[in-house]
């Protein structure tokens, strides 16, 4: 499974939000959820690489 790490105070809601709306600009609508979002907040919320600082 991707890592993703949020912004120290990024608000659920905030992240919620933002993949829902990138599952609605997916061409296939049929996508397995399971996997798409997972893709997606790794996507949205990168982890900084070993000795990068963190936002």
């Amino acid at each position: 499974m991707p890592s993703w790490c949020p912004p120290d105070g990024e608000p659920v809601e905030r992240i919620a939000t933002r993949v829902v709306a990138e599952l609605r600009t997916l061409p296939d609508r049929s996508v397995d959820v399971d996997l798409a979002v997972p893709e997606i907040l790794a996507r949205l919320y990168p982890c900084p690489s070993p000795g990068e600082p963190a936002d």
